[in-house]
């Protein structure tokens, strides 16, 4: 049940409801700062990999937009958490479930056909194929 839907079955005036909408705003938009943060990413980083501009991911940690559904989908992708992490109060800043190398590759990805993540995955398998067939001294030292 959604916050709105929620306050109003619990009696809450209207005033009321809108002081929960107005500090589930105000969480959003500080969970999305430390996520964005503690991942290292600007907010031309970010916007490049939730491809929204900079300037919305900018009024949206101001507050001076509020995101819809889809936007706060693609944050999330490219922040790699669930949109849950984004809007629930009781849940701990959760860490990345993967690199931000990974982030990119996973928003770019959404924006593709099945049959292109497809062909990816494809490629990915041969690579590392590849890469377990080299010999050790062959390999270069992990960037860090």
């Amino acid at each position: 049940m959604d916050t709105l839907s929620f306050s109003l079955c619990q009696g809450d005036s209207w005033s009321q409801t809108i002081r929960h909408m107005m500090a589930l705003a105000k969480h959003v938009r500080r969970r999305l700062r430390e996520l964005r943060q503690a991942r290292g990413f600007t907010q031309a980083r970010l916007a490049e990999l939730a491809s929204i501009t900079v300037d919305a991911v900018n009024r949206i940690e101001r507050g001076n937009r509020s995101p819809g559904l889809e936007t706060l989908e693609r944050l999330a992708i490219a922040l790699g958490v669930d949109v849950v992490h984004l809007v629930d109060r009781q849940n701990p800043l959760p860490k990345a479930s993967h690199s931000p190398a990974v982030a990119r590759v996973v928003a770019l990805l959404n924006e593709k056909s099945d049959g292109y993540a497809e062909a990816a995955l494809v490629m990915l398998r041969a690579f590392n194929h590849a890469s377990a067939l080299t010999k050790p001294t062959d390999r270069r030292p992990k960037e860090q």
